[in-house]
Order: C-alpha cells, then sequence, then structure tokens
C-alpha cells in the first residue's frame, strides 16, 4: 500500500480525519503573474496532454517557479520525490511537488505544501494528496519543526484545488480556482507561503 492506494473515504478511516469542505482562504489577493509566466501557460495549453507528468511540467511547475520568485527562491521545489515516512500505513510513495521552507537539495523540514498533479480532480486522488500530507506532517514533527498545518492541492494544471490538514481535520476549499484566473492561483499560493513565514 502507498499513498496512491488511498481514496478520501480510506484515508479518513484509516487515520481517524475528519472532512469540511468550506471557505479556506478569506480573502484573496490577486498577484499579477509576468508576461514569462503568461506565454508559458499560453503555449503549455497547445499541448496536447496527454498524461500527468506533462501536466505538471508545462503548467503545474511555472506557475510553481513564478511564486517561488517572487519570494526571492525562499523556499525549493521537490518534483517527483518519494516521501517515505511508514509503509506499513501506506504513508510511502512519490509526491509530485513537495515545497519546503528550507532552500535545499534535500527535503527539509518543514514541507508545508504538497502538489499532486492529476488529469482530473476526483475523491481519490484528494485522499491520494491528504495522504501525502500526513506524510509530510509526520516528516516536519519527527524532524522537531512540527507545523500548525500542512496544505496540498489537487491540480490538473487548468483546476486547482486546495486543502489544509488542520490537527484531525481536513478542510477542502469550497471552490476550484481556474487557470484563466492564474493571479488568483497566485494570490492563493502567496497566502500559504505567508502562513509560513
Amino acid at each position: 500500500m502507498s499513498y496512491k492506494n488511498f481514496t478520501l473515504r480510506k484515508i479518513k478511516d484509516a487515520f481517524g480525519l475528519d472532512e469540511k469542505t468550506q471557505r479556506i482562504f478569506a480573502e484573496i489577493i490577486p498577484i499579477t503573474a509576468s508576461d514569462i509566466l503568461k506565454g508559458s501557460i499560453k503555449r503549455g495549453l497547445k499541448i496536447p496532454m496527454e498524461s500527468e507528468k506533462v501536466r505538471g511540467e508545462v503548467l503545474i511547475m511555472p506557475i510553481l517557479l513564478e511564486i517561488r520568485e517572487i519570494n526571492k527562491d525562499s523556499f525549493a521545489i521537490h518534483s517527483g520525490e518519494n516521501l517515505d515516512i511508514d509503509s506499513a500505513q501506506g504513508l510511502n510513495g512519490e509526491c509530485d511537488f513537495i515545497l519546503n521552507k528550507a532552500n535545499t537539495l534535500e527535503i527539509e523540514a518543514p514541507i508545508f505544501t504538497i502538489v499532486e498533479a492529476k488529469q482530473q480532480i476526483t475523491r481519490k486522488h484528494i485522499g491520494q494528496c491528504v495522504a501525502q500530507m500526513i506524510g509530510a506532517e509526520r516528516f516536519n514533527e519527527g524532524r522537531g519543526k512540527k507545523t500548525a498545518a500542512i496544505f496540498g492541492s489537487v491540480s490538473n494544471g487548468e483546476e486547482w484545488l486546495f486543502l489544509k490538514l488542520e490537527k484531525n481535520t481536513i478542510y477542502i476549499h469550497n471552490e476550484k480556482f481556474y487557470i484563466r484566473y492564474l493571479e488568483e492561483i497566485l494570490g492563493v499560493l502567496q497566502q500559504i507561503i505567508d502562513f509560513y513565514k
């Protein structure tokens, strides 16, 4: 068993989580996207995207790089790394994107965001992302860097659904964010980063 085997129902049952759908981000301040990012997204949307890997590379990564640059490269982005915490509980496997506060080659605590690239956003994929968020939470705790919350997102690049794990509750933002509102996606990502400053 690994992260990818969890549905939302399975992860809630396995770890005794409550689920709430509500507005996680109160006031979203849009951030103007650079012309480079806009051009990259425009070109990316023209590519046939038959795999999650392509979606992650051409739509998600440019957005993460933009928000990293806005924040003066103050955090690291790890792509396709394993986060093996507890294989007996299924908390192991590959994560599409892990963001951690230390700007290092190795994954260091605290991890603050997980982004899971998918072809579509389903309850199964939400469960996988939540499992990775629990893995990140335990990773932080094991290194003495417990955080108040872990954020996550399931995205196909064109749609973003944001999550927050706090104590034993998984909060699911009550609306998706769409690539045509790129500035709002950047604004949400900035709120997450600001949460850890």
